[in-house]
């Protein structure tokens, strides 16, 4: 029999790690690794039994290597401090793990819980990512942001959810929205890629039509249509967040390869670009990751 290390990382996540440490009960070991919270996160991770350690954060993919490696436990459970596992899925991990593991790594469905409304339709109400893995023979790529299990060979999938509970509150909400956009605005700008003025303008009601239409967040109702407006306007302040960056790179080397020969603005394509990109499950028009994140 395998035995489960379940691993999670935070920084200030005291209303919500309680539930996460409580639907892994099952596991062999519990691992927080915590960046720093301010609040009760440390001390509520301990009060539940699970074991502690801390590590400065440089990157959700970084963090999340380390944070495996650290495990006592060669099976790992990687889940963020706002989702929760639910019974069924509990029960077939338990199962998989009594026995002999077909796969290096199972793909879990995830499920966004949004404004108390757990999402039945659309994208949000399915998402897939790989969560449960052998660290001998899969693990956590090094990206910052947007990171993803890569392992060797096929990836099984198990029945069952992970609640992902992305945002409490309004101000949880912008709160994410302001440091995802911020990140993704960093991380397109150092590869060069510029946003004209059309592309900031359609980015809104393209991915609002995005989330709301083609991935059906519009038939939960309320909650979805909240999500919808906030993942259009967390792409406008991403695109606007990168003009910004722009402008300032500019006026420092107004004559560099950058204003000369650089990316050059993408035009009406540009609005569509990023559809992939949007940050996972775990914010607005950020997920994602999921997670995420």
């Amino acid at each position: 029999m395998a035995k489960l290390s379940a691993v999670i990382i935070t920084r200030d996540e005291e209303a919500d790690l309680g539930r996460a440490l409580d639907s892994v009960a099952f596991a062999d070991e519990r691992l927080v690794v915590d960046s720093g919270s301010r609040d009760g996160t440390v001390a509520l991770a301990r009060a539940r039994g699970a074991r502690v350690l801390h590590r400065e954060f440089d990157g959700f993919g970084p963090q999340k290597r380390w944070a495996t490696a650290q495990a006592a436990h060669d099976w790992i459970l990687a889940l963020d401090a706002d989702e929760e596992v639910d019974a069924e899925l509990g029960a077939a991990i338990r199962a998989l793990l009594a026995g002999e593991p077909a796969r290096a790594a199972y793909r879990l469905c995830f499920r966004t819980v949004f404004l108390g409304r757990p999402f039945t339709h659309g994208s949000l109400s399915r998402g897939h990512h790989v969560r449960l893995f052998d660290r001998r023979r899969a693990g956590w790529d090094d990206a910052p942001i947007h990171e993803k299990v890569q392992a060797v060979g096929p990836v099984g999938a198990l029945p069952g959810l992970v609640l992902h509970r992305t945002v409490r509150d309004l101000a949880d909400a912008l709160g994410k929205m302001d440091r995802y956009s911020a990140a993704t605005a960093a991380g397109l700008h150092a590869r060069g890629v510029r946003r004209g003025r059309l592309a900031t303008v359609l980015a809104g009601p393209f991915h609002f039509l995005r989330s709301g239409v083609l991935k059906g967040n519009l038939l939960n109702g309320y909650p979805g249509l909240a999500w919808s407006l906030l993942a259009g306007a967390s792409a406008t302040i991403k695109n606007l967040r990168l003009e910004e960056l722009w402008r300032a790179s500019d006026a420092l080397d107004p004559g560099g390869s950058l204003a000369s020969g650089g990316p050059r603005p993408q035009g009406l394509r540009a609005a569509a670009a990023d559809a992939g990109r949007a940050p996972p499950a775990g914010a607005p028009a950020l997920t994602a990751s999921g997670p995420s994140r």
